[in-house]
């Protein structure tokens, strides 16, 4: 982080450390360089640390904070948006194996857009009864891993003795177990959020354009100690408060 004085042209600023940085963006071994300006009064008034005791899964974790914490903060007056940082949310991976994909005669094409279509919920159009319209849909998504390791993304035949296609032989269904493996796994991060060693999660809750910094964190703090009543395990840290120094001011 590169700071000046109060004085000092950012715009000017700017181009410099872009031009002095230029060098680094060169490097074979560098696959990106970004230097960005900030305004400091769009950095989050509070950063709030969400910890559980008993400890949770943090799959668990992240659903808890975003369905009883985050809207609670968004409804405060002067409170643009709590953003939730960090956690981790699980997905279902599909492992697939060539040679059994060869063995079948399943492209690995087949089995992603098999998967995509029967992922979807589909429109059953309007069923009108006793002067009353219904909207009919059909659901259609894949629940948990069984369901899209019995998915079918294809069809085989049964042979003769000789080991030719049987065209009198009973199909076959391929499914996707049949070319690969199923997981549940926890996706990808590109951050994580930790509170002395372990990971928790985090929320950043930014202000509304000319709201008073002081109040929003106030009204924050007084909402934290209502949701600490409602959800007794869960633990809430603060991280950063701008409002502290401001009050000292």
């Amino acid at each position: 982080v590169a700071q000046f004085e109060w004085d000092a042209d950012m715009d000017f600023a700017l181009l410099d450390v872009q031009k002095k940085t230029a060098v680094y963006a060169a490097d074979t071994e560098v696959s990106s360089l970004d230097v960005l300006q900030e305004d400091p009064r769009s950095l989050p008034v509070m950063r709030i640390a969400v910890t559980a005791s008993p400890a949770l899964d943090l799959d668990d974790l992240v659903g808890t904070v975003e369905t009883a914490v985050k809207p609670k903060l968004e409804s405060l007056a002067g409170v643009a948006s709590a953003e939730v940082e960090g956690g981790a949310t699980k997905e279902v991976r599909v492992v697939l194996d060539p040679y059994r994909l060869e063995a079948f005669g399943v492209t690995a094409e087949t089995v992603a857009s098999r998967i995509r279509s029967a992922n979807l919920d589909v429109s059953g159009g309007t069923l009108k009864e006793g002067g009353k319209s219904y909207l009919v849909k059909g659901l259609g998504r894949l629940k948990d891993v069984a369901d899209v390791e019995s998915l079918i993304v294809g069809e085989r035949r049964g042979t003769t003795a000789g080991g030719a296609p049987d065209a009198d032989a009973l199909r076959v269904p391929v499914v996707v177990r049949d070319v690969g493996s199923v997981e549940l796994r926890y996706e990808e991060r590109e951050h994580l959020v930790r509170l002395d060693g372990p990971e928790c999660v985090g929320l950043a809750i930014y202000k509304e354009a000319g709201a008073n910094t002081v109040d929003v964190v106030r009204a924050a703090n007084q909402e934290l100690g209502r949701l600490k009543e409602d959800l007794p395990d869960l633990r809430f840290s603060l991280e950063i408060g701008r409002a502290s120094c401001r009050e000292r001011v």
